[in-house]
């Protein structure tokens, strides 16, 4: 448990578990001192958060066990921060707020909803000190294309990830018929503010 949160880690060696729960612990203490209310509301959306080999993302929300799936790469990487997973754990708790109040991750809107969870994490990211590296990453994830967000992109994305991981071209057909296109994640969709909106965040247009 971190910061009232389960935190999970398959199958670890000493070093990857020692590295994985130092720096998520620290993301979490981060969270607690520069925004505590997404921390709140990551507490009451977010069932666990797991840490795991092989994953389509760096980090996804999966609405289906109500859990933060965390790519282990990504978090024991030397050049990943505790900054820089506490950005994403209030991206990512923002999409399951977004999912708690029945806003599904619909493709006509869905770089709509990436923008408000993009502009939790610039909301945050505003309030620590040395952050200016994440937050000219973060604008310019909202600067984004929105055929980034379709569903095809996605597939090709995970299309790209499995021939990266050495996965033979048929396992990879297979894989995709039984997945679909569509993301596997729920998130939001709807017009205009919603609750899960940081304070200082503009309307969408």
């Amino acid at each position: 448990m971190i910061q009232g949160i389960p935190v999970g880690l398959i199958f670890p060696d000493d070093e990857e578990r020692q590295v994985v729960f130092a720096k998520v612990r620290q993301a979490f203490e981060l969270v607690a001192r520069y925004d505590s209310r997404s921390l709140s509301r990551f507490r009451r959306d977010v069932a666990s958060v797991l840490v795991v080999r092989t994953s389509g993302a760096l980090a996804e929300w999966e609405s289906t066990g109500r859990f933060v799936r965390l790519q282990l790469a990504y978090v024991k990487a030397p050049g990943t921060s505790p900054l820089e997973i506490a950005s994403s754990l209030v991206h990512e708790g923002t999409h399951a707020c977004l999912h708690r109040l029945g806003i599904e991750y619909a493709e006509v809107q869905r770089a709509r909803v990436e923008g408000v969870c993009f502009r939790s994490q610039l909301a945050f990211l505003r309030e620590v000190p040395g952050a200016e590296q994440l937050i000219a990453n973060v604008e310019r994830q909202l600067m984004r294309d929105p055929g980034y967000w379709t569903d095809t992109a996605f597939k090709e994305r995970q299309v790209a990830y499995l021939r990266e991981l050495g996965f033979p071209g048929w396992s990879i057909r297979l894989l995709t018929l039984i997945r679909g296109s569509e993301p596997s994640n729920n998130r939001l969709q709807r017009p205009g503010r919603s609750r899960c909106s940081p304070p200082a965040a503009e309307p969408d247009r």
